[in-house]
């Protein structure tokens, strides 16, 4: 039987430790600007046809896509972070990489 040490400095495991993964987050979270964009876009190309009732869903949402090409791209950039926070939330390595070693460099260079 091994005796426990009863020396007063800390453990190392009595310290709080850093989360090794980020906090997830509620699926609303996820979705909400993914919705708000793709809602627009289909909002957009709904009023076009609506202002121009001969035109056709394809030349609608051709017109919607030439002149409000930011919106989908928007949506796509949104997609991607949501991906990264999702490895971040599952993925220790993921979360350590970015959080210590690319935005811990950049805050240890801010400090100094």
């Amino acid at each position: 039987m091994t005796e426990l040490s009863t020396s007063d400095t800390p453990v190392a495991s009595d310290a709080p430790s850093a989360p090794t993964t980020r906090k997830p987050a509620a699926l609303w979270d996820r979705v909400k600007f993914l919705l708000l964009a793709w809602g627009l876009f289909i909002f957009f190309v709904w009023s076009e046809m609506a202002a121009v009732p001969i035109l056709s869903f394809e030349d609608s949402l051709d017109r919607v896509l030439q002149a409000k090409w930011w919106l989908p791209v928007l949506a796509v950039l949104e997609g991607v972070r949501q991906l990264h926070y999702l490895l971040s939330e599952s993925w220790a390595g993921w979360h350590r990489l970015w959080s210590e070693r690319i935005f811990g460099r950049i805050n240890s260079r801010g400090e100094r």
